[in-house]
């Protein structure tokens, strides 16, 4: 049963590590502040990495204010990780990385990690947090750190599970999410040869997931594109 995930104080005291409490103002408050990482500052953020329509320039909330925040959110990611997983085998640490990677990416739902997890390939699960270092195209050394410490705790433990094949749905289509576009390659390799740009939000078929690479039909013959950058239809 999926309400019985919980997350651990450990757990939030990671994603506690890495969201921090910044921007505190002499008289004990807070301030919001712009995303460090995007173009435009959007979104702006508060307290323990709180966002919505109701952050922008000038919020100010107290420490009370953002502790209350992030236990109302907290819940809500711990719920979409769940549900996102079922039944699968998974640690309370496994559990624990997984809802601080979704808290920061909102990615659970899409994530190749995610079906990786399911199957029972913790190991190569693993791996895949090292590929969410991305912020506007450009990777960044804090999302290096905190992907290295969620990957650590994910395989600190991991649960006995048979292996299990990732199937891939009759119809699995996804669509493009970065904003310059995403390069066609000739083969599963950012070293290969371009053979063409599919634009932003662009429709893709999904032939064969091998976890970083995905195989399309592209104008009539197979190519192949990062998974990073496509979002689950």
């Amino acid at each position: 049963m999926t309400d019985a995930r919980t997350l651990s104080p450990a757990g939030a005291a990671l994603i506690h590590k890495w969201e921090g409490c910044g921007k505190k103002r002499a008289d004990g408050r807070f301030d919001a502040y712009p995303d460090p990482g995007s173009k435009d500052g959007k979104p702006w953020t508060i307290g323990w990495g709180s966002t919505g329509p109701d952050i922008a320039k000038g919020t100010i909330w107290t420490q009370a204010q953002c502790d209350a925040r992030f236990d109302r959110d907290i819940a809500r990611f711990v719920n979409e990780v769940a549900r996102a997983i079922g039944s699968a085998p998974t640690t309370q640490a496994q559990f624990d990385a997984l809802v601080s990677f979704h808290y920061n990416t909102g990615a659970i739902a899409s994530a190749t990690l995610t079906r990786m997890h399911v199957a029972g390939r913790f190991e190569d699960a693993a791996d895949q947090f090292a590929r969410w270092i991305y912020n506007d195209g450009k990777p960044l050394e804090g999302l290096k750190s905190r992907r290295a410490d969620e990957a650590a705790l994910y395989a600190s433990a991991v649960p006995v599970a048979a292996k299990q094949p990732m199937p891939i749905a009759r119809a699995d289509v996804r669509v493009v999410n970065a904003r310059s576009g995403l390069n066609v390659r000739s083969r599963a390799s950012a070293s290969s040869d371009k053979l063409g740009l599919l634009a932003r939000g662009a429709p893709v078929t999904v032939l064969q997931d091998t976890g970083e690479w995905v195989r399309i039909m592209y104008q009539g013959r197979q190519g192949w594109v990062n998974d990073q950058y496509l979002t689950a239809a």
